[in-house]
């Protein structure tokens, strides 16, 4: 990604299960972009579980909401010019899901929709372990 698109740094994130397998004698798409980058654990597996959609669209929508009031009282979510061939190309047209209207229709290109979903709901781990010496 480094020398392809010219990205200098990736930060650490939920990324969805497909990128942890690997085909026979091929690092995985997650073991390859660490590598690049010199760094282990660059991504952790994203929440899949039932009804994480749903959870998705929901914390989109809100914060969608929440971005156009100024001042702002909760958190909003804002994409600039350079999100244009991913998010702002994909997002708007997203049908959806014509058996559950509350999901978005996975047959659709929802790659960008994804990425965002899975940083949006994901817990960050915050703990730290230290060493405590014994006086």
């Amino acid at each position: 990604m480094r020398e392809t698109l010219g990205i200098e740094g990736v930060n650490a994130g939920p990324a969805d299960g497909m990128i942890f397998e690997a085909q026979p004698g091929k690092p995985s798409i997650a073991q390859g972009i660490e590598d690049g980058y010199g760094r282990k654990d660059l991504f952790y597996p994203a929440d899949k579980r039932p009804g994480s959609r749903i959870k998705r669209l929901a914390v989109f929508r809100r914060m969608l909401a929440a971005s156009e009031h100024e001042p702002m009282e909760e958190p909003g979510i804002f994409f600039f010019e350079s999100c244009i061939y991913g998010a702002i190309r994909t997002i708007p047209t997203l049908p959806r899901d014509p058996r559950n209207p509350e999901d978005i229709d996975t047959r659709a290109e929802d790659h960008a929709w994804d990425d965002i979903g899975y940083r949006l709901t994901t817990v960050r781990p915050i703990a730290k372990s230290i060493q405590i010496e014994a006086a």
